[in-house]
């Protein structure tokens, strides 16, 4: 079997940023069509008279109606927060035990460093979430080194 994607970062910088860019990344594209379907939908009713539309701009130029934009909006976020990619990824962070415990003198972390490189070469593709720190981490670079030498 294979994974389809290999995750390497570093939780140094914020993780709110890298949760946004693989939302984005991983959903963006089925959320932006199910924005603009829904964004579409809403046009019939509106023109229909079902959907109120605001009186006239600060201008006067006529009626508004934000259905669409507010329908679109909606859509795409639910698009981001609900759609889920068919594929599989391997987080190193999640998945490799970096707490050292007395009992195991780094056992643990040392099989999982020692086994990193077969989830490596059974990914078809990797991700690095770059930050200045990554460069500094030994693992990091190891990961990057181990999927360019089986790739």
């Amino acid at each position: 079997s294979s994974i389809d994607q290999y995750w390497s970062h570093s939780w140094a910088e914020r993780s709110w940023k890298k949760l946004l860019l693989l939302l984005w990344l991983n959903n963006g594209t089925m959320a932006v069509i199910f924005s603009t379907f829904t964004a579409l939908g809403v046009i019939p009713l509106y023109t229909l008279g079902f959907l109120p539309s605001v009186g006239g701009l600060a201008n006067g130029a006529g009626e508004v109606s934000l259905w669409c934009m507010a329908a679109g909006l909606l859509g795409l976020l639910l698009g981001m927060l609900l759609w889920r990619p068919g594929k599989t990824v391997f987080i190193d962070k999640v998945c490799l035990n970096a707490v050292e415990s007395v009992e195991g003198d780094g056992q643990m972390k040392q099989e999982g460093m020692l086994n990193i490189g077969a989830c490596l070469k059974h990914s078809k593709s990797m991700l690095v979430l770059w930050d200045p720190s990554h460069a500094q981490q030994l693992q990091a670079i190891f990961e990057l080194a181990t999927f360019l030498k089986c790739h």
